[in-house]
């Protein structure tokens, strides 16, 4: 599918852009090595994967502050590890001023959505704390750090999301599981539940032994049994001319 002439046009200008944010750089000793690492990702991840990042237009007070901060901000879309490439995230890079001589960058998760699975403030939180905290990636002085620390992005969002596989699957066993549980007990032939509440042979005799001691002359009639919600039902009844006959 061909993109539209406004996508193509956005796209054009963003790679303008990213390329004169480049060359601004690379004109000032103390951020020449913050230039050639922008040049760095887009030999990696591609041309399309990177752009600036332009703080929500509605927002005219985030705008001004934005345009006098020297802190550089600009997206990168990433995708999952094997089997996942199909699914990406996009994050934002911030580099403060004294990045990377004494100050380390910053990362942060822009997706709402890892897949199908919404993106927790747990993952959002370690994101964050990519280059402060003891489980993130160590950062030195000097040293230029984006690329280690988008990778281990994309680690953690590879293990979050077959975590939350995981947990999705366990879900349709417990369910599934569940809905054979209760279909075994709707679904029992009624063969069976007649055969549970037939009289056993200790009943037949016990019924047998009280018509025995039943008066002479005393006739028990009785009715074909009746199967009702897994009950039995046997009707009995005789004729009786005086209250003595009464067992």
């Amino acid at each position: 599918m061909s993109s539209s002439p406004s996508s193509s046009s956005t796209a054009a200008n963003d790679c303008e852009a990213l390329s004169a944010l480049i060359e601004r750089l690379s004109q000032d000793p103390e951020r020449e090595s913050v230039s050639s690492e922008i040049e760095v990702l887009l030999s990696i991840y591609g041309e399309g994967a990177l752009k600036i990042w332009h703080p929500p237009k509605s927002n005219n007070r985030i705008s001004t502050a934005e345009s006098r901060d020297e802190t550089i901000r600009y997206e990168v879309e990433l995708s999952l590890l094997s089997p996942y490439e199909d699914i990406s995230v996009r994050m934002l890079v911030s580099l403060p001023p004294t990045y990377p001589i004494s100050s380390p960058p910053q990362l942060q998760l822009l997706s709402r959505y890892v897949g199908a699975f919404g993106a927790d403030s747990t993952l959002f939180g370690s994101i964050l704390r990519t280059f402060i905290s003891v489980n993130g990636i160590e950062w030195t002085a000097e040293t230029v750090c984006v690329f280690d620390g988008l990778q281990s992005v994309v680690e953690r969002c590879t293990a979050w999301y077959e975590h939350r596989l995981s947990l999705e699957k366990a879900g349709e066993l417990l369910r599934e599981d569940a809905r054979e549980h209760v279909n075994g007990f709707v679904q029992t032939p009624p063969s069976e539940v007649e055969d549970s509440h037939r009289p056993s042979p200790e009943d037949a005799i016990s019924i047998s032994t009280s018509l025995k001691s039943l008066p002479e002359g005393l006739e028990i009639f009785t009715a074909e049994p009746i199967t009702d919600r897994k009950s039995v039902f046997v009707g009995r009844a005789c004729r009786i001319s005086h209250p003595s006959e009464v067992v």
